[in-house]
C-alpha cells in the first residue's frame, strides 16, 4: 500500500511539473513580428488559412501578450522575425547546442539546434532538433520547431 501511495504521489508531482511548465520564449524578446501556426481558429483577426492550418501574424506587443497567456491551443509552430540587431551570441549561449548547416542556398546562413524549454522536437541525424534559425543580409528568422513559412 505504501508503494502505491508513493507511486501516486510521484506521478502527481510529475504531472504538476509538466502541467505548469511553460515557456514564454524568454530568449527572444526583441522580435519584430511573430507568426503562430495553429490547427484551430484563435481569437486574432490577422490570419491566413492554408490547408487545415491557420497562420496568425502578430506584432511584437500582440506576440508577447500571446506568449505570456497560458493557452491550450493546438499550436504547430512559432516563427519569430528579427532585424539585423538580433543578438546571435546571446542567443547561442542560451541554447543547448547549435549546428551550422552548409547549404546551397546563397546568402543564407542556416542553423539548427535544441532549446530545452521547448517541448516539441524532431530527430535529425540522431539529434533532437527543435528550432531552425536563418540569417540573410536583411533579417533573422527563428522557427520552433522549424520555420514553417519559408524564408
Amino acid at each position: 500500500m505504501k508503494r502505491m501511495i508513493a507511486f501516486l504521489f510521484g506521478l502527481t508531482i510529475l504531472f504538476s511539473i509538466s502541467f505548469f511548465k511553460t515557456d514564454n520564449f524568454s530568449i527572444v524578446n526583441d522580435f519584430e513580428k511573430l507568426v503562430v501556426v495553429s490547427k484551430e481558429p484563435l481569437l486574432y483577426q490577422n490570419y491566413q488559412i492554408s490547408g487545415n492550418q491557420y497562420y496568425y501574424t502578430l506584432s511584437n506587443i500582440e506576440g508577447k501578450k500571446f506568449l505570456e497567456d497560458k493557452n491550450d491551443h493546438d499550436i504547430e509552430g512559432y516563427i519569430f522575425y528579427f532585424n539585423n540587431s538580433f543578438d546571435f551570441d546571446n542567443f547561442s549561449k542560451n541554447v543547448e547546442f547549435l549546428i551550422e548547416k552548409n547549404t546551397q542556398i546563397t546568402n543564407y546562413d542556416i542553423y539548427y539546434g535544441y532549446y530545452s524549454k521547448f517541448d516539441d522536437y524532431r530527430y535529425i541525424n540522431n539529434k533532437k532538433i527543435n528550432f531552425q534559425l536563418v540569417h540573410n543580409d536583411e533579417k533573422w528568422i527563428l522557427g520552433f520547431p522549424m520555420i514553417l513559412t519559408g524564408f
